[in-house]
């Protein structure tokens, strides 16, 4: 049962890294163009 609740959190941290991620390589590409 830890286990699943640990699984759970990480999977929400990864979601919210990959999230950031992503913005920050759209802003950089935005700033590319100008």
């Amino acid at each position: 049962m830890k286990s699943d609740v640990w699984q759970t959190e990480l999977r929400e941290q990864f979601d919210a890294m990959r999230e950031s991620v992503s913005s920050i390589m759209n802003q950089y590409e935005e700033e590319k163009k100008l």
